[in-house]
């Protein structure tokens, strides 16, 4: 479970990154 956590926080780490660098 531990590492489903941790892949869905790269997951939302990576869409948040995506989201800053667009604007």
């Amino acid at each position: 479970m531990r590492i489903l956590v941790v892949e869905d926080e790269r997951k939302v780490a990576s869409f948040l990154k995506k989201g800053l660098e667009e604007e």
